[in-house]
């Protein structure tokens, strides 16, 4: 509570949260290419059990900011342990934006790409890489703003992004 008697946070009602959580690692040798396959799945299921604000009862509803389900891969190609393909995939479900569950962030795909090039030598490493992040240029947000004024619930995340860099990396030996 501020000086002028405004609640400004509080703790009321109840919540349920329970959730599940599955991840798995696959890799496969094939001569000089492998394969690295990486999964996840979360589950999320966050609910007021009893919630009531300004009049309002929001009791069974899910809390605001939580996607229920995220899903994730990534597979990595590599050839002869310098040259690499890594491609990621991560799907999130709707999320809630407000106590009334009466607006909510759409799903999408989140689809990057990065092919590199290392060179090796005895105690570094360059390694040169190009790739694309938010390939499908889908529209999302990364921070919502929960029950916000006006319905300026969004903070737009960037679109399509290409990279190309170089990384040094020195170490003691390879």
């Amino acid at each position: 509570t501020d000086p002028n008697g405004v609640v400004l946070f509080r703790n009321a009602g109840r919540t349920r949260q329970w959730g599940i959580e599955v991840q798995g690692h696959e890799r496969w040798q094939l001569s000089r290419l492998s394969l690295d396959y990486r999964y996840a799945y979360t589950g999320h299921f966050f609910t007021y059990l009893e919630y009531e604000n300004r009049g309002n009862d929001f009791s069974g509803n899910a809390q605001p900011g939580v996607a229920p389900h995220t899903l994730s891969h990534t597979l990595q190609a590599t050839v002869w342990n310098n040259l690499r393909l890594r491609a990621q995939h991560n799907w999130t479900g709707a999320i809630p934006l407000n106590d009334a569950n009466s607006v909510s962030a759409d799903p999408y795909h989140w689809v990057n790409a990065k092919l590199s090039y290392r060179w090796l030598r005895n105690t570094s490493a360059v390694e040169g890489f190009v790739g694309v992040d938010n390939l499908l240029d889908q529209v999302y947000s990364l921070g919502p703003d929960l029950n916000a004024f006006g319905s300026r619930f969004y903070q737009p995340a960037p679109g399509r992004t290409f990279l190309v860099g170089i990384t040094i990396d020195w170490r003691k030996k390879y």
